[in-house]
């Protein structure tokens, strides 16, 4: 394998696309932590309010946020298609956009993925995984300035 990835795609690198497929296997499986916020959301859809301003993030710091893998497959063509080798992703979550974002960098000829996390309990799965750790970086906080 070359630094451009299996066939020019690094989300056919087997390492990257094991990566993703148990993170959103784990993802379809965590309804679970759900179910504390549902409250929230049924109160939001009913009254036409914004289901993030009645939550905060620690309400939602166990919960996967995951992009779909057609989500992924986007962000993943449109870094390719701009040629970016720089991307800021604010909320990364477990990660699972983080690896579609550094694959896409990783094949533009490498770069910096860097992503935020406003609750840094949030494991850094996908940003330590060696297969895109080159090319991403973790900082906390929300992105916004103090």
């Amino acid at each position: 394998m070359t630094g451009s990835g299996v066939l020019g795609n690094s989300l056919q690198d087997p390492a990257v696309a094991r990566q993703l497929d148990l993170l959103h296997r784990a993802a379809r499986g965590d309804w679970r932590h759900g179910v504390g916020v549902l409250p929230y959301f049924v109160f939001s859809k009913l009254t036409g309010r914004s289901f993030m301003r009645l939550v905060s993030p620690s309400m939602l710091k166990h919960m996967y946020l995951p992009v779909s893998r057609q989500q992924g497959h986007l962000l993943y063509a449109l870094t390719r298609a701009t040629h970016a080798t720089r991307v800021v992703e604010f909320g990364a979550s477990f990660g699972i956009s983080t690896l579609y974002l550094a694959a896409a960098v990783r094949d533009n000829g490498g770069g910096q993925v860097i992503t935020t996390e406003i609750e840094l309990v949030v494991p850094a799965v996908a940003v330590t995984r060696p297969e895109v750790s080159a090319w991403s970086t973790r900082r906390g906080g929300s992105g916004r300035r103090p």
